[in-house]
């Protein structure tokens, strides 16, 4: 009998007492899905933003990129949904579409441009 209450008092101290200090799931500080996808898309707003000023954007470029990007969003979304691939088919089509929309943005940019974008690309990917 006292092992029973013991061992009750122990599993309810250890559920009030993380949810008292602020450490239950809700005050994990994990964000939430719309959290997440708003920040995500704040991320793509601002990458965009530094794109249009460093390779120097005509509206229609921007506008024709912004297509590009919706589109990829979508098709990303279509593929994280999916129940019949596999999470190894899954990134791999995520990686096509991230190749694929490379292309697609490379085709709006002038040679120039093309060629300025791309040292900014291999310049963020060292992380310099």
């Amino acid at each position: 009998m006292w092992v029973v209450t013991t061992l009750g008092i122990a599993l309810t101290l250890c559920s009030v007492i993380p949810a008292a200090l602020g450490q239950g799931a809700l005050a994990t500080g994990a964000p939430t899905p719309q959290a997440a996808r708003q920040a995500r898309r704040g991320q793509i707003r601002a990458r965009l933003a530094e794109m249009a000023r460093n390779l120097a954007l005509s509206a229609d470029q921007k506008t024709r990129i912004r297509a590009i990007i919706r589109s990829r969003r979508q098709e990303a979304r279509a593929i994280r949904t999916d129940p019949v691939l596999t999470p190894v088919a899954k990134r791999g089509a995520i990686l096509a579409t991230r190749k694929s929309t490379r292309r697609q943005i490379a085709a709006v940019l002038t040679p120039e441009q093309r060629k300025r974008w791309r040292a900014l690309r291999a310049q963020r990917l060292k992380g310099s």
